[in-house]
């Protein structure tokens, strides 16, 4: 990732980092996952990479995650398709990627049609797209509990090679 793209990218994780705690505050908002800069850097970055690989592989994205907290991270033009994007720290994502919160599966649900997963290996900003799922492949998965937080998740054993995407 160039090194504009990261400073804007840092940039945007601490906007939201100051406007979550906000809402924190003001006891409008629980967050689904601890609320930190980092958390939304990493996010952030793995939109980043999927809106730009959507972009090479000529699936005509529009990255709704720059203009909206609201609905899906990424809309597919060719295919139709709503796409929700989570990303984990390289050494995290064995351990806690393909899950959801169970907090945020009904958004989930609501908002995207499938999941693409990433993960970033830190300092280096590199992204790695790790695969994708149907938002359906949740309803049959467990509800794991981990972490110190005692977070209740949905998490999936594996997700589908990224090359299989393309309808």
């Amino acid at each position: 990732m160039d090194p504009i793209h990261v400073t804007t990218d840092i940039d945007f994780a601490r906007k939201k980092y100051e406007a979550i705690m906000e809402l924190v505050d003001e006891g409008k908002v629980v967050p689904h996952y601890p609320n930190t800069i980092d958390g939304h850097l990493i996010g952030r970055m793995g939109e980043d990479a999927v809106f730009e690989w959507a972009k090479r592989a000529g699936l005509k994205p529009f990255p709704n995650y720059q203009v909206s907290d609201k609905g899906c991270d990424i809309f597919l033009q060719g295919p139709r398709l709503r796409l929700e994007v989570k990303t984990w720290k390289d050494e995290m994502f064995e351990w806690g990627g393909r899950a959801i919160s169970e907090k945020q599966i009904a958004s989930v649900r609501n908002k995207a049609d499938r999941i693409v997963w990433c993960s970033v290996k830190l300092p280096t900003s590199e992204v790695t797209i790790r695969g994708w799922s149907d938002v359906k492949d949740f309803a049959d998965a467990p509800i794991v509990t981990k972490g110190k937080l005692d977070l209740r998740s949905y998490q999936l054993e594996k997700v589908r090679a990224i090359e299989s995407f393309i309808l």
